[in-house]
């Protein structure tokens, strides 16, 4: 089975790994549910009719809007993102979410994950898995 989308909107910068900490351990702010409740209504949309079985190929492609500075500096064309959020704190949480929606039974199924970060005209996320 393959899952292929493009999902145009401003992904949220904030990720799971940033939490608060109080005496009963860490718990997850509120930028960081709103985050992850953004993930969940964007995937919701794309999630397969069954759990995926079998080993997991994913290839994720976020695309944030352009800063002013990277906008002018390359005339519009896409540019790398090299700041804040990190690729592997982004793909965890989206990885929780999709197995929150049952895109497979465990995320250990996913023997492999890119993650691209870009600048670019077209804000959203582009997901390619199969099996």
């Amino acid at each position: 089975m393959k899952i292929e989308f493009f999902h145009e909107f401003v992904p949220p910068k904030t990720t799971v790994q940033e939490r608060r900490q109080n005496k009963s351990g860490g718990y997850l702010h509120e930028a960081g549910r709103i985050a992850k409740a953004t993930w969940r209504a964007v995937l919701e949309q794309h999630r397969p009719p069954q759990p995926l079985e079998g080993p997991v190929k994913m290839t994720i492609i976020i695309t944030w809007p352009h800063t002013q500075r990277s906008r002018k500096q390359n005339l519009g064309l896409p540019v790398p993102k090299i700041t804040r959020p990190d690729g592997d704190n982004l793909i965890k949480m989206i990885k929780d979410v999709m197995t929150l929606l049952s895109y497979w039974k465990d995320d250990a199924q996913v023997y492999s994950e890119t993650i691209e970060r870009w600048h670019g005209e077209i804000p959203g996320v582009a997901v390619k898995i199969k099996n």
